[in-house]
C-alpha cells in the first residue's frame, strides 16, 4: 500500500494543511519551521500499526522541551484537537483520523477514531481513549493500551545509525541483533537483495564466532573473502544498517528525518540506492531533508529498472499555521532542484 494523502488539522505549528498524490518515494523539502518534521509525524500517526504508540513516540522525540506533551497540539490546545486523515491506494481506499482532545491542566488524554471500510458495504468504526499524559518534572509519561490500525499500511519512523562516539563493539552486537531478527523473521533474503543492488561485490551476512571469543561478530562476504562488516568503513555500516532496519521492521511505509545527516556524499550515494532498492521492493519511502547534495544522489541513484514517475519532491511552506505545498513529479524533481535551492542553503 501507497500512502497517497495526509490531511492535518491543529498538529504541532500546523493549523491546516494537505499533502496530495505521494509517490513511493517522497521527498520533503524546505526551511526551518516549515512544516516537514509535523508531516512526517502526522504520516507516522496515522499509518502506524498502534497510533496511540505512536502518538506518545512523537511526544518523546521532543521530550527536553518542558511540557511537550501540550505542544502536540497547534497553539498548546488552546484550538482544540487535533485531526489527521490519511488515505492509502488500496483497492478498497481507507481513511484513518486521529482525535486529540484539547489539555486539561497537565493531563492530556487522546482518543483515537478510525474509520475504515468494512468487509462488506458500509464503515466500520473503532474509538479508543487510552493514551493518557501527565507531566513528571520536565518530562511527560505516557501509558497507552494496544490498539492496532484495522487498515493494511504499517508506517514507522526510523532513525538513522549515528556511529560518532560509538564503540565498534556496541555498533556490531546492534547489526547482529537485527540481522538475527531478519533470520526469524524470514526477510534475510529481502535484505541480501537489497544490499546486492547497492554494495559491488556483495553476496550475503552471516554470524560468526571467533575461536577464542564467544561474541558474534557480522561479517559481510564479499565475492572471494569474508570480512567483518564494522571494517567496512562507516558508509557500509550505515548501508548495513539502514537495510536491515527496514527490512526487520516489515513495514509498508518507511519515514526518514534527514538520513544524509552527517554523511559523506558518498554514503549519501549508497543511502540513495538504499532508499530506491526499498521502493523496488514494495516500500513507500518518505524523507525530509536540508540537503541539495542528497537530492542530486537520489537522482543519481536511480536504477535503470525503477521509473522516475515513482519520485516526488515537495516543497513546504508555513504562513499563519497554513501548510503551503509545492510539488514536483517525476521528471519535474530536475528542475525543482534549482527552485528549492535558495529555501535550502
Amino acid at each position: 500500500l501507497v500512502i497517497s494523502d495526509i490531511k492535518i488539522e491543529r498538529l504541532r505549528g500546523i493549523r491546516e494543511g494537505e499533502l496530495k498524490h505521494l509517490t513511493p518515494l517522497t521527498i520533503l523539502v524546505g526551511g526551518n519551521g516549515s512544516g516537514k518534521s509535523t508531516v512526517l509525524e502526522a504520516l507516522y500517526i496515522a499509518g502506524a500499526t498502534n497510533p496511540l504508540n505512536a502518538i506518545g513516540e512523537s511526544v518523546l522525540r521532543r521530550a527536553d522541551i518542558p511540557l511537550s506533551h501540550r505542544w502536540l497540539l497547534y497553539k498548546g490546545g488552546r484550538d482544540g484537537y487535533a485531526t489527521i486523515k490519511c488515505e492509502t491506494t488500496s483497492s478498497v481506499p481507507s481513511t484513518i483520523r486521529v482525535e486529540i482532545p484539547s489539555l486539561h491542566n497537565n493531563r492530556l488524554e487522546l482518543s483515537f477514531d478510525s474509520f475504515y471500510p468494512a468487509s462488506g458495504k458500509g464503515v466500520n468504526h473503532i474509538n479508543r481513549t487510552p493514551v493518557v499524559f501527565r507531566s513528571e518534572a520536565t518530562k511527560p509519561v505516557y501509558e497507552t493500551t494496544d490498539s492496532l490500525n484495522p487498515t493494511q499500511q504499517n508506517a514507522v519512523l526510523l532513525e538513522p545509525l549515528n556511529s560518532a562516539g560509538s564503540l565498534s563493539n556496541e555498533i556490531n552486537l546492534t547489526l547482529c541483533k537485527l540481522h538475527s531478527k531478519a533470520e526469524q523473521t524470514d526477510k534475510s533474503t529481502f535484505v541480501q537483495d537489497m544490499l546486492k543492488r547497492v554494495i559491488s561485490n556483495f553476496d550475503s551476512l552471516q554470524l560468526q564466532v571467533d575461536e577464542g571469543d564467544l561474541r558474534p561478530i557480522l561479517h559481510a562476504k564479499l565475492k572471494g573473502y569474508t570480512v567483518p562488516a564494522i571494517f567496512l568503513g562507516d558508509g557500509i555500516v550505515a548501508t548495513i544498517y539502514m537495510a536491515l532496519e527496514i527490512a526487520t521492521q516489515q513495514a509498508s511505509v518507511v519515514l526518514l528525518e534527514e538520513p544524509e545527516v552527517h554523511q559523506h556524499y558518498r554514503t549519501m550515494h549508497l543511502t540513495a540506492k538504499v532508499l530506491w532498492a526499498a521502493v523496488k521492493q514494495g516500500i513507500q519511502v518518505i524523507l525530509t531533508t536540508h540537503s541539495l547534495e542528497f537530492i542530486d544522489e537520489i537522482l543519481a541513484a536511480r536504477p535503470d529498472d525503477a521509473s522516475l514517475e515513482d519520485l516526488s519532491l515537495v516543497q513546504t511552506n508555513l504562513r499563519d499555521g497554513v501548510l503551503i505545498p509545492i510539488r514536483y513529479h517525476g521528471e519535474g524533481v530536475h528542475f525543482a532542484r534549482t527552485q528549492v535551492a535558495e529555501d535550502l542553503r
